[in-house]
């Protein structure tokens, strides 16, 4: 069913077509990488095509507009996040409004998640405070660890004129900020470690060098804003995945911890 932990390959579909139209050979094109058949494709779309799911209107399949808010609601705000020891969810997303949106809809069930008091972050920039829609989402996430008396530690990797702003404007005793040029972490990556849970989002290698690119300007965030906007309103694929994972959570929070002086996790 639609949310649940297995989660099959018409539902997939369904959240593939709610981010946009589409035709059977893309869904092929994109779904086959890793995993179902073509026939297997073909079968399913058949079956959400015959049930009401989606219609078709020559070769685009679209969903049913009849359809649409209810696979929504079960897709944004199903216990998805809850997930086993083991277990571990991928999305690709078209653009960085749908990421937005799908982490705005999950914003509760993350926090849930901060279960041992500390949360670990990574970013090359930390360009999603400079998102509009963002600001004051992300401001209150910040607010939070200070108001619930919780711990999180930033390790933004590099200390350009913008990162060493970011952390002016938010560190306090209980967000540590650390900015410096890290090696060994992915430039195209950005974590968030919740206890035993790895949230990460993997933008382009384009959208990367282009992002890092602004922050090397030295300028102020308010100077390269509206370049940094123009490039993240156009589309790109981006991808998020969701595991949980002790073993890996463990050995990202020891690495991402040297700069800070508090007792490392055990």
């Amino acid at each position: 069913m639609l949310g649940g932990k297995e989660r099959k390959l018409a539902d997939r579909i369904v959240e593939r077509i709610i981010e946009g139209p589409s035709t059977i050979k893309i869904l092929i094109s994109e779904l086959t990488e890793d995993g179902p058949s073509s026939r297997a494709i073909y079968k399913a779309v058949a079956n959400l095509l015959r049930d009401g799911v989606l219609v078709k209107v020559g070769k685009v399949v679209r969903m049913n507009p009849e359809w649409s808010a209810s696979a929504r609601n079960l897709l944004y705000h199903s216990s998805a996040l809850n997930l086993a020891p083991g277990e571990r969810l991928a999305y690709r997303f078209t653009s960085m409004a749908n990421l937005q949106a799908y982490l705005n809809e999950h914003a509760p069930g993350l926090r849930e998640l901060e279960r041992d008091g500390g949360v670990f972050f990574y970013t090359p920039h930390n360009f999603w405070i400079h998102l509009p829609v963002q600001q004051k989402r992300v401001d209150a996430y910040y607010r939070h660890f200070a108001e619930q008396r919780r711990h999180a530690f930033f390790t933004v990797g590099e200390s350009r004129a913008a990162d060493i702003a970011f952390k002016r404007a938010y560190q306090n005793e209980f967000l540590q900020i650390h900015t410096e040029h890290r090696t060994g972490l992915s430039r195209t990556n950005h974590l968030a470690i919740f206890s035993e849970h790895i949230l990460s989002v993997r933008l382009p290698r384009r959208v990367a060098e282009a992002i890092d690119a602004l922050y090397d300007s030295e300028r102020v965030a308010a100077e390269f804003l509206p370049d940094l906007l123009t490039l993240l309103q156009r589309p790109a694929r981006i991808y998020l995945t969701l595991e949980h994972n002790s073993a890996r959570a463990r050995a990202l929070k020891r690495n991402l911890s040297l700069p800070f002086y508090f007792r490392k996790p055990q």
